[in-house]
């Protein structure tokens, strides 16, 4: 009988855990990112969106250091602030400035105004000359009740906010339309 109370205090102990490093993951900077959603529905996920972000592509992306040539490899991506008009109001956007490999040390407080870093890793996945970069915010996994509300989005129909964790990934918050 106590193996199962032990059993039950290491689950709790676990799961508490992990929605405290996600939650401490999301303290940072909310930023909102420009996607367009591609796949609505797994069969082995459930429901969900697959992203893509403006900030992904790599033209016009000014590089720093020598960018390695395997995929996988992490590298760091200053995003700016942007003025932007969205369904007619003003917002703004951040977008991809300057990629550096190897990563450095992100500064646990960052500068919103100068913009900040995000950490994410190269992709087999060619975009002209550069690569490709995934942030780990591709997926968007979303309650069943929600998918008449999400399987009608619409590529420049929405917004994604996400927030800077101190170690530079991104966590996405919600979708805004």
């Amino acid at each position: 009988m106590r193996w199962i109370r032990w059993t039950l205090l290491a689950q709790l102990a676990f799961f508490g855990a992990w929605a405290g490093h996600e939650e401490w993951r999301r303290q940072g900077p909310v930023i909102l990112l420009e996607p367009a959603p591609v796949d609505p529905r797994d069969l082995w996920s459930g429901q969900y969106l697959q992203l893509t972000y403006r900030i992904s592509r790599l033209d016009g992306v000014r590089v720093t250091g020598d960018l390695p040539d395997r995929p996988g490899s992490s590298v760091a991506v200053r995003l700016v602030p942007v003025p932007w008009t969205f369904r007619g109001r003003a917002v703004t956007v951040w977008r991809a400035a300057e990629i550096a490999y190897p990563v450095f040390a992100i500064p646990g407080r960052q500068d919103p105004a100068k913009g900040v870093w995000v950490v994410g890793s190269l992709s087999p996945r060619r975009w002209g000359g550069l690569g490709w970069v995934e942030y780990g915010v591709e997926r968007w996994h979303f309650n069943e009740a929600r998918v008449k509300e999400y399987s009608n989005l619409r590529p420049g129909a929405f917004l994604a906010e996400c927030s800077v964790g101190r170690d530079g990934r991104l966590a996405i918050r919600r979708l805004v339309e």
